[in-house]
Protein backbone atom coordinates (compact mmCIF):
# COMPACT_ATOMS: atom_id res chain seq x y z
CA UNK A 1 0.00 0.00 0.00
CA UNK A 2 1.26 3.10 -1.28
CA UNK A 3 0.11 7.04 -0.29
CA UNK A 4 -0.04 10.21 -1.86
CA UNK A 5 -0.82 12.39 0.94
CA UNK A 6 -1.08 15.68 -1.49
CA UNK A 7 -3.72 15.32 -4.32
CA UNK A 8 -6.87 17.20 -5.98
CA UNK A 9 -9.63 15.33 -7.79
CA UNK A 10 -11.40 18.53 -8.69
CA UNK A 11 -12.06 19.97 -11.91
CA UNK A 12 -11.84 23.88 -12.22
CA UNK A 13 -15.56 24.07 -13.32
CA UNK A 14 -16.21 22.43 -9.36
CA UNK A 15 -14.30 25.07 -7.61
CA UNK A 16 -14.06 28.50 -9.58
CA UNK A 17 -17.02 31.23 -10.05
CA UNK A 18 -17.13 34.34 -12.26
CA UNK A 19 -15.95 35.90 -9.04
CA UNK A 20 -12.81 33.84 -8.56
CA UNK A 21 -12.03 33.30 -12.11
CA UNK A 22 -8.84 36.23 -11.86
CA UNK A 23 -7.14 33.98 -8.88
CA UNK A 24 -7.44 31.11 -11.43
CA UNK A 25 -6.12 32.89 -14.20
CA UNK A 26 -2.94 34.51 -11.91
CA UNK A 27 -2.14 31.17 -10.61
CA UNK A 28 -2.23 29.24 -14.12
CA UNK A 29 -0.29 31.73 -15.97
CA UNK A 30 2.80 31.96 -13.19
CA UNK A 31 3.53 28.13 -13.93
CA UNK A 32 5.94 27.88 -16.53
CA UNK A 33 3.66 28.58 -19.45
CA UNK A 34 5.29 29.65 -22.55
CA UNK A 35 4.69 33.13 -22.71
CA UNK A 36 3.33 33.19 -26.36
CA UNK A 37 -0.04 31.11 -25.10
CA UNK A 38 -0.63 33.37 -21.67
CA UNK A 39 -3.42 34.89 -23.68
CA UNK A 40 -4.57 31.60 -25.70
CA UNK A 41 -4.49 29.75 -22.22
CA UNK A 42 -6.30 32.90 -20.67
CA UNK A 43 -9.19 32.90 -23.18
CA UNK A 44 -9.10 29.16 -22.94
CA UNK A 45 -10.28 29.46 -19.43
CA UNK A 46 -12.51 32.53 -19.45
CA UNK A 47 -14.97 30.45 -21.86
CA UNK A 48 -14.24 27.07 -21.16
CA UNK A 49 -15.66 28.22 -16.90
CA UNK A 50 -18.37 30.30 -18.96
CA UNK A 51 -20.10 27.22 -20.54
CA UNK A 52 -19.48 24.91 -17.63
CA UNK A 53 -22.06 22.24 -17.95
CA UNK A 54 -22.02 22.80 -21.41
CA UNK A 55 -19.45 20.26 -22.23
CA UNK A 56 -19.47 19.80 -25.35
CA UNK A 57 -19.07 23.02 -25.83
CA UNK A 58 -16.23 23.25 -23.72
CA UNK A 59 -14.21 20.42 -25.64
CA UNK A 60 -14.48 21.60 -28.49
CA UNK A 61 -12.56 24.76 -26.85
CA UNK A 62 -10.67 22.58 -25.65
CA UNK A 63 -9.47 21.12 -28.98
CA UNK A 64 -9.46 24.17 -30.84
CA UNK A 65 -6.50 25.34 -28.30
CA UNK A 66 -4.49 22.20 -28.88
CA UNK A 67 -4.98 22.31 -32.50
CA UNK A 68 -3.75 25.78 -32.57
CA UNK A 69 -0.43 24.91 -30.51
CA UNK A 70 0.52 22.16 -32.62
CA UNK A 71 0.11 23.49 -35.86
CA UNK A 72 1.91 26.89 -34.43
CA UNK A 73 5.09 27.17 -36.31
CA UNK A 74 6.29 28.97 -32.99
CA UNK A 75 6.37 26.00 -30.92
CA UNK A 76 9.84 24.81 -32.01
CA UNK A 77 11.09 27.81 -30.22
CA UNK A 78 9.38 26.85 -27.39
CA UNK A 79 11.76 24.34 -25.40
CA UNK A 80 15.84 26.06 -25.88
CA UNK A 81 17.75 23.75 -27.87
CA UNK A 82 15.09 21.70 -28.79
CA UNK A 83 15.91 20.56 -32.66
CA UNK A 84 13.33 17.31 -32.66
CA UNK A 85 10.99 17.67 -36.07
CA UNK A 86 7.76 17.34 -35.54
CA UNK A 87 6.11 15.37 -37.95
CA UNK A 88 2.14 16.00 -37.55
CA UNK A 89 -0.37 14.48 -39.85
CA UNK A 90 -1.93 16.45 -42.91
CA UNK A 91 -3.99 19.48 -42.66
CA UNK A 92 -7.21 16.92 -43.20
CA UNK A 93 -6.00 14.03 -40.67
CA UNK A 94 -5.36 16.92 -38.30
CA UNK A 95 -9.37 18.21 -38.38
CA UNK A 96 -10.44 14.51 -37.42
CA UNK A 97 -7.70 13.52 -34.56
CA UNK A 98 -8.76 14.65 -30.89
CA UNK A 99 -7.18 16.63 -28.65
CA UNK A 100 -5.09 13.68 -27.02
CA UNK A 101 -3.57 12.26 -30.15
CA UNK A 102 -2.33 15.40 -31.03
CA UNK A 103 -0.77 15.93 -26.93
CA UNK A 104 0.60 12.19 -27.07
CA UNK A 105 2.60 13.22 -30.52
CA UNK A 106 3.79 16.12 -28.92
CA UNK A 107 5.08 14.09 -25.57
CA UNK A 108 6.82 11.67 -27.78
CA UNK A 109 8.50 14.51 -29.90
CA UNK A 110 9.38 16.65 -27.05
CA UNK A 111 10.28 13.57 -24.58
CA UNK A 112 13.70 13.19 -22.42
CA UNK A 113 14.85 9.71 -21.02
CA UNK A 114 14.19 10.76 -17.61
CA UNK A 115 11.86 10.46 -15.22
CA UNK A 116 12.13 14.45 -13.94
CA UNK A 117 10.27 17.37 -14.64
CA UNK A 118 9.87 18.53 -18.01
CA UNK A 119 7.47 21.31 -18.69
CA UNK A 120 6.67 21.01 -22.38
CA UNK A 121 4.20 22.03 -24.00
CA UNK A 122 3.03 18.51 -23.91
CA UNK A 123 2.70 19.04 -20.23
CA UNK A 124 0.98 21.90 -20.36
CA UNK A 125 -1.84 20.55 -22.96
CA UNK A 126 -1.82 17.96 -20.38
CA UNK A 127 -2.95 19.79 -17.22
CA UNK A 128 -5.36 21.89 -19.59
CA UNK A 129 -7.04 18.15 -20.40
CA UNK A 130 -7.61 17.33 -16.62
CA UNK A 131 -8.53 20.65 -15.26
CA UNK A 132 -11.14 20.94 -18.01
CA UNK A 133 -12.79 17.33 -17.50
CA UNK A 134 -16.34 17.40 -16.95
CA UNK A 135 -16.47 16.83 -13.40
CA UNK A 136 -14.49 14.84 -10.53
CA UNK A 137 -15.31 11.58 -10.96
CA UNK A 138 -13.34 11.97 -14.52
CA UNK A 139 -10.52 13.15 -12.64
CA UNK A 140 -10.26 11.25 -10.19
CA UNK A 141 -10.63 7.87 -12.83
CA UNK A 142 -7.86 9.31 -14.53
CA UNK A 143 -5.34 9.41 -11.56
CA UNK A 144 -6.88 6.09 -10.43
CA UNK A 145 -5.38 4.40 -13.73
CA UNK A 146 -2.13 5.92 -12.87
CA UNK A 147 -1.60 4.20 -9.85
CA UNK A 148 -1.81 -0.01 -8.87
CA UNK A 149 -4.77 -1.49 -7.37
CA UNK A 150 -4.00 -0.73 -3.41
CA UNK A 151 -2.77 3.02 -3.89
CA UNK A 152 -4.39 5.81 -1.68
CA UNK A 153 -4.90 8.87 -2.40
CA UNK A 154 -5.64 12.18 -0.15
CA UNK A 155 -8.01 14.29 -1.88
CA UNK A 156 -7.67 18.11 -1.10
CA UNK A 157 -10.72 20.15 -1.98
CA UNK A 158 -10.49 23.47 -2.36
CA UNK A 159 -12.78 26.68 -1.16
CA UNK A 160 -11.81 29.85 -3.40
CA UNK A 161 -14.88 32.12 -1.95
CA UNK A 162 -15.30 35.88 -2.51
CA UNK A 163 -17.77 35.46 1.02
CA UNK A 164 -21.50 35.07 1.41
CA UNK A 165 -23.46 32.42 -0.46
CA UNK A 166 -24.05 33.17 -3.78
CA UNK A 167 -21.52 30.25 -4.68
CA UNK A 168 -22.95 27.86 -2.10
CA UNK A 169 -24.68 25.73 -4.87
CA UNK A 170 -21.20 25.28 -6.01
CA UNK A 171 -19.13 24.17 -3.41
CA UNK A 172 -21.87 21.68 -1.98
CA UNK A 173 -21.69 20.34 -5.50
CA UNK A 174 -17.76 19.69 -4.76
CA UNK A 175 -18.42 18.38 -1.78
CA UNK A 176 -21.02 16.01 -2.95
CA UNK A 177 -19.07 14.49 -5.61
CA UNK A 178 -15.95 14.29 -3.84
CA UNK A 179 -17.72 12.01 -1.41
CA UNK A 180 -19.16 9.80 -4.37
CA UNK A 181 -15.79 8.84 -4.59
CA UNK A 182 -15.14 7.46 -1.49
CA UNK A 183 -18.12 5.11 -2.19
CA UNK A 184 -16.49 4.57 -5.84
CA UNK A 185 -13.19 3.48 -4.47
CA UNK A 186 -13.56 2.56 -1.05
CA UNK A 187 -10.40 2.80 1.07
CA UNK A 188 -8.47 4.24 -1.70
CA UNK A 189 -10.24 8.11 -1.81
CA UNK A 190 -9.38 9.54 1.25
CA UNK A 191 -10.94 13.26 1.32
CA UNK A 192 -9.77 16.07 2.79
CA UNK A 193 -12.36 19.13 3.23
CA UNK A 194 -11.52 22.66 2.34
CA UNK A 195 -12.56 25.04 5.35
CA UNK A 196 -12.50 28.62 4.25
CA UNK A 197 -14.14 30.60 7.00
CA UNK A 198 -15.26 33.38 4.54
CA UNK A 199 -17.56 31.06 3.72
CA UNK A 200 -20.46 31.09 5.74
CA UNK A 201 -21.81 28.25 7.95
CA UNK A 202 -17.88 26.71 6.90
CA UNK A 203 -17.89 24.89 10.76
CA UNK A 204 -21.26 22.96 10.12
CA UNK A 205 -20.10 22.24 6.81
CA UNK A 206 -16.72 20.72 8.02
CA UNK A 207 -18.33 19.03 11.14
CA UNK A 208 -21.18 17.34 8.89
CA UNK A 209 -18.36 16.06 6.09
CA UNK A 210 -15.91 14.66 8.50
CA UNK A 211 -19.05 12.86 10.89
CA UNK A 212 -21.38 11.59 8.08
CA UNK A 213 -19.69 12.12 4.54
CA UNK A 214 -16.41 10.02 4.56
CA UNK A 215 -14.00 12.48 4.83
CA UNK A 216 -11.33 12.24 7.37
CA UNK A 217 -9.37 15.63 7.30
CA UNK A 218 -9.23 19.46 6.89
CA UNK A 219 -7.33 21.50 4.04
CA UNK A 220 -6.64 25.01 4.98
CA UNK A 221 -5.60 27.48 2.33
CA UNK A 222 -4.82 31.09 4.42
CA UNK A 223 -3.52 32.65 1.37
CA UNK A 224 -7.00 33.02 0.32
CA UNK A 225 -7.39 35.92 2.41
CA UNK A 226 -8.00 34.79 6.04
CA UNK A 227 -5.84 34.07 9.62
CA UNK A 228 -5.18 31.43 10.77
CA UNK A 229 -4.94 32.26 14.57
CA UNK A 230 -8.33 33.52 14.18
CA UNK A 231 -11.49 33.00 16.43
CA UNK A 232 -13.40 31.28 13.69
CA UNK A 233 -9.76 29.05 13.07
CA UNK A 234 -9.74 28.23 16.89
CA UNK A 235 -13.23 26.58 16.66
CA UNK A 236 -11.82 24.22 14.12
CA UNK A 237 -9.16 23.30 16.27
CA UNK A 238 -11.71 22.72 18.73
CA UNK A 239 -12.84 20.27 16.56
CA UNK A 240 -9.96 18.65 15.38
CA UNK A 241 -7.63 18.73 18.22
CA UNK A 242 -9.37 16.21 20.54
CA UNK A 243 -10.58 14.23 17.69
CA UNK A 244 -7.17 13.75 15.92
CA UNK A 245 -8.43 15.20 13.24
CA UNK A 246 -5.15 16.14 10.32
CA UNK A 247 -5.12 19.11 8.87
CA UNK A 248 -3.26 20.02 5.75
CA UNK A 249 -2.35 23.60 4.96
CA UNK A 250 -0.64 24.92 2.01
CA UNK A 251 2.37 26.28 2.74
CA UNK A 252 4.30 27.68 0.14
CA UNK A 253 4.69 31.94 -0.74
CA UNK A 254 3.24 30.91 -4.28
CA UNK A 255 0.28 28.78 -5.32
CA UNK A 256 -3.33 30.48 -5.07
CA UNK A 257 -3.75 33.60 -3.75
CA UNK A 258 -6.55 36.33 -2.82
CA UNK A 259 -4.21 39.54 -3.25
CA UNK A 260 -0.23 39.67 -2.76
CA UNK A 261 -0.61 40.79 0.73
CA UNK A 262 -2.00 37.79 1.65
CA UNK A 263 0.28 35.47 0.77
CA UNK A 264 2.67 35.53 4.23
CA UNK A 265 -0.94 34.14 5.87
CA UNK A 266 0.71 30.85 5.00
CA UNK A 267 3.72 31.55 6.73
CA UNK A 268 4.57 28.61 9.55
CA UNK A 269 5.85 30.83 12.30
CA UNK A 270 2.69 31.83 12.64
CA UNK A 271 1.46 28.34 13.89
CA UNK A 272 3.85 29.02 17.10
CA UNK A 273 0.84 30.46 19.85
CA UNK A 274 -1.52 28.08 17.95
CA UNK A 275 0.24 24.85 18.59
CA UNK A 276 0.94 25.99 22.05
CA UNK A 277 -2.38 26.20 22.95
CA UNK A 278 -3.09 22.99 20.64
CA UNK A 279 0.03 20.88 21.58
CA UNK A 280 -0.19 17.35 19.43
CA UNK A 281 -2.66 18.71 16.79
CA UNK A 282 -1.76 17.29 13.88
CA UNK A 283 -0.76 19.70 10.83
CA UNK A 284 1.18 19.03 7.87
CA UNK A 285 2.48 21.66 6.01
CA UNK A 286 2.14 21.44 2.47
CA UNK A 287 4.80 21.71 0.06
CA UNK A 288 7.53 21.66 3.06
CA UNK A 289 7.74 25.49 2.46
CA UNK A 290 9.05 25.68 -1.17
CA UNK A 291 11.33 22.35 -2.54
CA UNK A 292 14.02 25.51 -3.78
CA UNK A 293 15.31 25.38 0.19
CA UNK A 294 16.15 21.74 -0.13
CA UNK A 295 18.13 22.50 -2.67
CA UNK A 296 21.30 24.22 -1.66
CA UNK A 297 24.25 22.61 0.36
CA UNK A 298 22.46 24.02 3.46
CA UNK A 299 18.63 24.75 4.09
CA UNK A 300 18.90 28.43 4.46
CA UNK A 301 17.80 29.20 8.02
CA UNK A 302 15.41 32.10 7.58
CA UNK A 303 13.43 30.09 5.27
CA UNK A 304 9.70 28.10 5.57
CA UNK A 305 11.25 25.09 4.99
CA UNK A 306 13.21 25.77 8.57
CA UNK A 307 10.78 27.28 10.26
CA UNK A 308 8.76 24.34 9.39
CA UNK A 309 11.52 21.96 11.19
CA UNK A 310 11.67 24.07 14.02
CA UNK A 311 8.14 23.54 14.68
CA UNK A 312 8.79 19.97 14.26
CA UNK A 313 11.61 19.75 16.29
CA UNK A 314 9.68 21.32 19.18
CA UNK A 315 8.80 18.11 21.44
CA UNK A 316 5.37 19.67 22.40
CA UNK A 317 4.51 19.48 18.54
CA UNK A 318 4.39 15.82 17.82
CA UNK A 319 1.83 16.46 15.31
CA UNK A 320 4.09 18.73 12.70
CA UNK A 321 4.35 17.29 9.53
CA UNK A 322 5.30 18.68 6.16
CA UNK A 323 4.54 16.71 2.41
CA UNK A 324 7.05 17.24 -0.39
CA UNK A 325 4.33 17.65 -2.96
CA UNK A 326 5.11 19.92 -6.68
CA UNK A 327 8.93 19.79 -5.26
CA UNK A 328 10.11 19.69 -9.22
CA UNK A 329 12.82 21.74 -8.45
CA UNK A 330 15.97 19.01 -7.61
CA UNK A 331 14.14 17.12 -11.66
CA UNK A 332 17.11 19.60 -13.05
CA UNK A 333 19.83 17.10 -11.82
CA UNK A 334 22.92 18.55 -10.70
CA UNK A 335 24.22 19.91 -7.54
CA UNK A 336 20.65 21.02 -6.68
CA UNK A 337 19.29 17.29 -6.80
CA UNK A 338 22.69 15.55 -5.03
CA UNK A 339 22.06 18.20 -2.41
CA UNK A 340 17.76 17.81 -2.12
CA UNK A 341 18.01 14.44 -2.05
CA UNK A 342 20.97 14.48 0.55
CA UNK A 343 18.99 16.50 2.81
CA UNK A 344 15.37 13.84 2.39
CA UNK A 345 17.01 11.16 3.21
CA UNK A 346 19.26 13.02 6.24
CA UNK A 347 15.97 13.94 7.50
CA UNK A 348 14.22 10.40 7.27
CA UNK A 349 16.78 9.25 8.77
CA UNK A 350 16.44 11.91 11.79
CA UNK A 351 14.83 10.43 15.06
CA UNK A 352 12.53 13.28 15.16
CA UNK A 353 11.41 14.54 11.89
CA UNK A 354 12.07 11.22 10.24
CA UNK A 355 8.50 9.98 10.85
CA UNK A 356 6.97 13.36 9.56
CA UNK A 357 7.88 13.91 6.11
CA UNK A 358 5.59 12.54 3.74
CA UNK A 359 4.97 11.97 -0.18
CA UNK A 360 2.59 13.75 -2.33
CA UNK A 361 2.83 15.11 -5.63
CA UNK A 362 0.27 17.94 -6.23
CA UNK A 363 -1.69 15.92 -8.71
CA UNK A 364 -3.32 17.59 -10.99
CA UNK A 365 -1.96 20.68 -10.69
CA UNK A 366 1.68 19.79 -10.62
CA UNK A 367 0.80 18.73 -14.18
CA UNK A 368 2.34 21.40 -16.04
CA UNK A 369 5.61 20.15 -15.08
CA UNK A 370 5.39 16.25 -15.18
CA UNK A 371 3.25 13.06 -14.94
CA UNK A 372 1.90 11.40 -11.95
CA UNK A 373 3.83 8.60 -13.04
CA UNK A 374 6.87 10.16 -13.41
CA UNK A 375 6.72 11.93 -10.08
CA UNK A 376 6.51 8.92 -8.55
CA UNK A 377 9.41 6.77 -10.44
CA UNK A 378 11.67 10.04 -9.84
CA UNK A 379 11.91 9.83 -5.81
CA UNK A 380 11.61 6.50 -5.88
CA UNK A 381 14.88 6.45 -7.96
CA UNK A 382 16.65 8.86 -6.41
CA UNK A 383 16.23 7.67 -2.52
CA UNK A 384 17.32 4.26 -3.88
CA UNK A 385 16.43 3.00 -0.74
CA UNK A 386 13.44 0.57 -0.78
CA UNK A 387 13.16 1.16 3.34
CA UNK A 388 13.20 5.07 3.11
CA UNK A 389 10.78 5.39 0.04
CA UNK A 390 8.37 2.84 1.82
CA UNK A 391 8.68 5.34 5.15
CA UNK A 392 8.17 8.04 3.08
CA UNK A 393 5.42 6.97 1.16
CA UNK A 394 3.39 4.52 3.26
CA UNK A 395 4.33 4.47 6.99
CA UNK A 396 4.78 8.11 7.80
CA UNK A 397 1.31 8.86 5.67
CA UNK A 398 -0.71 5.91 7.86
CA UNK A 399 0.65 8.08 10.90
CA UNK A 400 -0.23 11.42 9.85
CA UNK A 401 -4.11 10.26 8.94
CA UNK A 402 -4.49 7.69 11.61
CA UNK A 403 -4.56 4.37 9.81
CA UNK A 404 -3.86 2.06 12.05
CA UNK A 405 -1.31 -0.26 11.73
CA UNK A 406 -4.73 -3.46 12.35
CA UNK A 407 -7.81 -3.48 12.66
CA UNK A 408 -9.67 -1.64 15.14
CA UNK A 409 -6.26 0.83 15.63
CA UNK A 410 -7.34 3.26 13.86
CA UNK A 411 -8.29 6.85 14.54
CA UNK A 412 -11.22 8.26 15.20
CA UNK A 413 -11.29 10.06 12.21
CA UNK A 414 -10.99 6.84 10.13
CA UNK A 415 -13.45 4.91 12.03
CA UNK A 416 -16.00 7.53 10.98
CA UNK A 417 -14.45 7.06 7.56
CA UNK A 418 -15.13 3.46 7.90
CA UNK A 419 -18.57 3.36 9.09
CA UNK A 420 -19.97 5.93 6.40
CA UNK A 421 -18.59 3.32 3.66
CA UNK A 422 -20.80 0.26 6.28
CA UNK A 423 -23.85 2.91 6.01
CA UNK A 424 -23.47 3.21 2.40
CA UNK A 425 -22.38 0.07 1.30
CA UNK A 426 -25.13 -1.13 -1.16
CA UNK A 427 -24.19 1.83 -3.16
CA UNK A 428 -20.34 1.27 -2.89
CA UNK A 429 -18.25 -0.53 -5.37
CA UNK A 430 -17.03 -3.42 -3.49
CA UNK A 431 -14.55 -4.25 -6.88
CA UNK A 432 -11.68 -1.47 -5.75
CA UNK A 433 -11.84 -1.70 -2.25
CA UNK A 434 -8.82 -1.41 -0.61
CA UNK A 435 -7.02 -4.53 1.20
CA UNK A 436 -6.88 -2.26 4.58
CA UNK A 437 -10.62 -1.83 4.32
CA UNK A 438 -11.74 -5.30 3.51
CA UNK A 439 -9.73 -6.43 6.74
CA UNK A 440 -11.33 -3.53 8.79
CA UNK A 441 -14.77 -4.56 7.61
CA UNK A 442 -14.13 -8.46 7.99
CA UNK A 443 -12.43 -7.90 11.71
CA UNK A 444 -15.86 -6.31 12.57
CA UNK A 445 -18.06 -8.53 11.54
CA UNK A 446 -19.72 -6.84 8.40
CA UNK A 447 -21.17 -9.02 5.34
CA UNK A 448 -19.56 -7.48 2.43
CA UNK A 449 -19.59 -9.25 -1.35
CA UNK A 450 -16.37 -8.16 -2.58
CA UNK A 451 -17.40 -9.07 -6.41
CA UNK A 452 -20.71 -8.05 -6.94
CA UNK A 453 -22.44 -5.02 -6.14
CA UNK A 454 -24.91 -5.68 -3.83
CA UNK A 455 -28.84 -4.73 -5.34
CA UNK A 456 -29.78 -0.99 -4.27
CA UNK A 457 -31.62 1.88 -5.59
CA UNK A 458 -29.13 2.78 -7.84
CA UNK A 459 -28.55 -0.60 -9.66
CA UNK A 460 -31.39 -3.33 -9.06
CA UNK A 461 -32.57 -6.03 -11.62
CA UNK A 462 -35.86 -5.53 -10.47
CA UNK A 463 -36.01 -2.01 -11.92
CA UNK A 464 -37.18 -2.12 -15.51
CA UNK A 465 -34.95 1.06 -16.75
CA UNK A 466 -31.82 -0.22 -15.07
CA UNK A 467 -32.26 -4.18 -16.68
CA UNK A 468 -33.00 -2.72 -20.03
CA UNK A 469 -30.16 -0.05 -19.69
CA UNK A 470 -27.51 -3.03 -19.27
CA UNK A 471 -29.10 -5.24 -21.65
CA UNK A 472 -28.62 -2.61 -24.61
CA UNK A 473 -25.29 -1.34 -23.62
CA UNK A 474 -24.27 -5.45 -23.21
CA UNK A 475 -25.69 -6.28 -26.70
CA UNK A 476 -24.89 -3.36 -28.77
CA UNK A 477 -22.00 -1.30 -27.21
CA UNK A 478 -19.84 -4.33 -25.42
CA UNK A 479 -16.66 -6.30 -26.58
CA UNK A 480 -17.07 -10.07 -27.86
CA UNK A 481 -15.22 -10.80 -24.70
CA UNK A 482 -16.70 -8.30 -22.34
CA UNK A 483 -20.30 -9.34 -23.95
CA UNK A 484 -19.38 -12.95 -22.93
CA UNK A 485 -18.96 -12.69 -19.42
CA UNK A 486 -21.35 -9.84 -19.03
CA UNK A 487 -23.51 -10.11 -15.43
CA UNK A 488 -25.84 -7.72 -14.20
CA UNK A 489 -24.50 -7.34 -10.41
CA UNK A 490 -21.00 -7.60 -11.48
CA UNK A 491 -20.85 -4.97 -14.00
CA UNK A 492 -22.72 -2.38 -12.14
CA UNK A 493 -19.64 0.22 -12.15
CA UNK A 494 -19.06 -1.30 -15.61
CA UNK A 495 -16.82 1.94 -17.30
CA UNK A 496 -17.96 3.47 -20.33
CA UNK A 497 -14.78 4.12 -21.67
CA UNK A 498 -14.88 0.07 -22.20
CA UNK A 499 -17.50 0.86 -24.98
CA UNK A 500 -17.35 0.12 -28.02
CA UNK A 501 -18.57 3.81 -29.20
CA UNK A 502 -15.39 5.59 -26.69
CA UNK A 503 -12.94 7.19 -28.45
CA UNK A 504 -12.81 10.18 -26.69
CA UNK A 505 -9.63 12.59 -27.14
CA UNK A 506 -8.27 10.52 -30.60
CA UNK A 507 -10.57 11.74 -32.93
CA UNK A 508 -11.97 15.37 -33.25
CA UNK A 509 -14.81 16.66 -30.24
CA UNK A 510 -17.22 17.27 -33.06
CA UNK A 511 -16.71 13.24 -34.35
CA UNK A 512 -16.87 12.49 -30.82
CA UNK A 513 -20.33 13.75 -29.94
CA UNK A 514 -21.96 12.71 -33.21
CA UNK A 515 -21.52 9.42 -31.66
CA UNK A 516 -22.61 10.13 -28.43
CA UNK A 517 -26.15 11.71 -30.01
CA UNK A 518 -26.31 8.32 -32.09
CA UNK A 519 -25.90 6.31 -28.84
CA UNK A 520 -27.95 8.47 -27.06
CA UNK A 521 -31.01 8.65 -29.33
CA UNK A 522 -30.64 4.71 -29.84
CA UNK A 523 -30.97 4.10 -26.29
CA UNK A 524 -33.65 6.60 -26.13
CA UNK A 525 -35.86 4.34 -29.07
CA UNK A 526 -35.21 1.50 -27.11
CA UNK A 527 -36.53 2.71 -23.90
CA UNK A 528 -39.66 4.12 -26.09
CA UNK A 529 -40.08 0.97 -27.60
CA UNK A 530 -40.11 -1.36 -24.41
CA UNK A 531 -42.85 1.17 -23.50
CA UNK A 532 -41.58 3.81 -21.26
CA UNK A 533 -43.19 7.35 -21.26
CA UNK A 534 -41.00 10.58 -19.95
CA UNK A 535 -41.48 11.24 -16.18
CA UNK A 536 -43.04 14.96 -16.15
CA UNK A 537 -41.26 17.88 -17.42
CA UNK A 538 -39.21 15.68 -19.87
CA UNK A 539 -38.91 15.67 -23.70
CA UNK A 540 -37.05 13.68 -25.91
CA UNK A 541 -34.61 16.27 -26.73
CA UNK A 542 -33.54 16.94 -22.95
CA UNK A 543 -33.87 13.12 -21.94
CA UNK A 544 -31.33 12.65 -25.56
CA UNK A 545 -29.27 15.90 -23.98
CA UNK A 546 -28.86 14.12 -20.62
CA UNK A 547 -27.72 11.20 -21.95
CA UNK A 548 -25.30 12.58 -23.99
CA UNK A 549 -23.50 14.56 -20.99
CA UNK A 550 -22.96 11.38 -19.05
CA UNK A 551 -22.17 8.82 -22.02
CA UNK A 552 -19.34 12.05 -22.83
CA UNK A 553 -18.37 11.41 -19.21
CA UNK A 554 -15.14 9.50 -18.74
CA UNK A 555 -15.92 8.63 -15.12
CA UNK A 556 -19.38 7.19 -15.90
CA UNK A 557 -19.88 4.05 -15.03
CA UNK A 558 -23.89 2.01 -15.70
CA UNK A 559 -24.78 2.79 -12.02
CA UNK A 560 -24.61 6.50 -13.32
CA UNK A 561 -26.43 5.65 -16.59
CA UNK A 562 -28.86 3.91 -14.43
CA UNK A 563 -29.52 6.77 -12.28
CA UNK A 564 -30.62 8.99 -15.20
CA UNK A 565 -32.31 6.89 -17.11
CA UNK A 566 -35.00 6.49 -13.72
CA UNK A 567 -34.79 10.47 -13.56
CA UNK A 568 -36.18 10.77 -17.00
CA UNK A 569 -38.13 7.20 -18.20
CA UNK A 570 -41.15 5.46 -16.20
CA UNK A 571 -41.45 1.91 -17.11
CA UNK A 572 -44.22 -0.18 -16.26
CA UNK A 573 -42.07 -1.85 -13.36
CA UNK A 574 -39.43 0.16 -11.62
CA UNK A 575 -39.50 -2.16 -8.14
CA UNK A 576 -37.20 -1.12 -5.21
Amino acid sequence: MRINAHTHIFNLASVFSSETLEILLRRVTEVDVPEVFKNDLQSLLEEALAKAGGYAEVESLVDAFVKKAALAERLKAMDSGNSVALEFLGADEIAKAGALTLVEKLKKALSRDDAGRHNTIGDLLDFVLIGLKPGISAVTAHIMEQLSEDDLIVALMMDITSGGSSDADLFEGQIQETSEQVLRYPGRVLPFIAVNPLREGHRHIMERALLSRGFVGVKLYPSLGYDVDSPEMHAVYDFCHPRGIPILMHCTPGGFYAKEASRGNSEPRLWEPILKNYKGLKVCFGHFGGGENLCGAEIPPDSWTSQILSLMRDPDNTGVYADISFHTEPMEGGDGQANYIGHLKELLKDPVTGSRILFGTDFWLVRTALSEANHWQFFEEALDDEDLFKQLTATNPCGFLGIGHAPGTGGENMRHYVQFIKDHRGAMNPVSAATWLKDELQAQGTDVNWTTTTPNARWNANNEAHVRLFWYLRDNQMGKKDRTAADFYTDAYFSVTRLQYWNKGFESSSIFYRKCGALAKGMDRYFRESKATYEENTTRAMAVQKLIAVLSNEGSVFVDLASLCDELYDFSTEGA
